[in-house]
């Protein structure tokens, strides 16, 4: 609007000084003032046609923590220059970019300006790019026309980091139940707490690394937490997330010790049931269905939690054929996961709550610290 101001005055002096102060020579000035806006005007048209624009990034996924670089391209497929093209790169919280994010270039004739911006992804799931308020202008400013285009906006999938648990120790080795010993002489338990050692029995794994040959009973031990009398674990993620400014790290912080400990039991070949909840309702797999922890940290890069309760666990149907031992994380102990939480008591099965919330509300309960450390309560 400004530029159309200044245009009108120069448009009037012209005027003035030509007719009224009969300055003969101005008239050559007045009309190219006059077709100005014409002739700029088919060169904004023109402009808008031959100004193409696109972003891509270098990778289609990455984990979190990790930095990565965007190509922005802009290129003038005309053969006449186009001065002015002023655009912003918008990106959403899951990135951040120490870059200028506004900036305007000229573009020469058959050209490209290429600027390369350097990302680092802070949150999982879906990191968005976008090229946005591409304003190209025409040549005396009285014309301006944002563009937009779909290769304007580009999107990585941020996987959750996959972390070492400090303390997730506790729930390997069946440290559910007190180190025993049977009333026969066979099946005898023996070794320091996470190190405990029974007699083998046919189908437990014979690894190296998993048994020893008892010097006092001359008897052949396998590592307790391998063997085939260890409960199934089951590993349940709570969907439920409250709104909170801190809700984009409450949610990592979740999902990235849930992930911890599934790569823990795997790691130890312990059977794993996860069970996971999602808006339409429950996902259950067993470890042996994933094809990789990666598969799993893809599959989280996509995930969703809910914001509202709308009794989440009433759809949950768990297998009560054999014992197992439930790791549940949440990030709100409310009365609904209280009830899920006695449900399976009274099977005896073993029930342990992880969450990010100190107060302690059920008999077995880990804190998960922002740090990725477990602590008892």
């Amino acid at each position: 609007m400004g530029n159309w101001i200044s245009y009108i005055i120069i448009l009037i002096l012209s005027y003035i000084f030509t007719y009224i102060f009969e300055l003969k020579e101005n008239y050559v000035l007045l009309y190219m003032i006059i077709i100005a806006p014409i002739i700029d005007g088919l060169l904004f048209i023109y402009f808008g046609k031959v100004l193409d624009a696109k972003v891509t990034c270098e990778v289609d996924s990455i984990e979190k923590n990790t930095c990565f670089l965007c190509n922005v391209e802009i290129e003038n497929h005309g053969w006449v220059p186009i001065p002015f093209v002023d655009y912003e790169i918008k990106y959403n919280n899951n990135v951040i970019s120490d870059e200028n994010n506004i900036t305007r270039v000229s573009i020469g004739g058959r050209e490209k300006e290429e600027l390369e911006l350097r990302f680092r992804a802070i949150h999982r799931g879906v990191g968005g790019i976008e090229l946005s308020s591409i304003c190209i202008r025409s040549l005396l400013g009285l014309f301006k026309k944002n563009i937009e285009s779909e290769e304007c906006i580009n999107k990585i999938a941020i996987l959750p980091s996959l972390i070492e648990l400090d303390g997730s120790d506790y729930l390997v080795d069946n440290k559910f139940e007190e180190s025993q010993v049977d009333d026969g002489e066979t099946n005898i338990i023996v070794g320091e707490p996470g190190y405990e050692f029974k007699e083998y029995s046919e189908g437990d794994p014979l690894n190296r690394v998993n048994w020893k040959l008892s010097s006092k009973k001359n008897l052949l031990m396998i590592r307790k937490s391998i063997s085939n009398d260890i409960n199934k674990k089951v590993v349940i993620l709570d969907p439920l997330i409250l709104k909170s400014k801190d809700v984009e790290l409450v949610e990592d912080l979740i999902i990235e010790g849930f992930i911890s400990i599934i790569d823990l039991f795997i790691n130890n070949d312990l059977e794993v049931d996860i069970v996971i909840g999602e808006k339409t309702g429950w996902r259950i797999f067993s470890s042996s269905e994933i094809e990789s922890i990666v598969w799993l940290q893809n599959y989280f890069s996509y995930y969703e939690f809910i914001y509202s309760k709308n009794n989440r666990f009433r759809k949950l149907a768990l297998n009560e054929d054999k014992k197992s031992d439930y790791i549940i994380f949440t990030s709100n102990k409310d009365n609904e996961l209280g009830e899920l939480v006695r449900s399976l008591e009274v099977r005896n099965d073993k029930v342990i709550v992880v969450s990010n919330d100190k107060r302690k509300a059920f008999e077995e309960e880990l804190y998960l610290k922002m740090d990725y450390s477990l602590e008892g309560i």
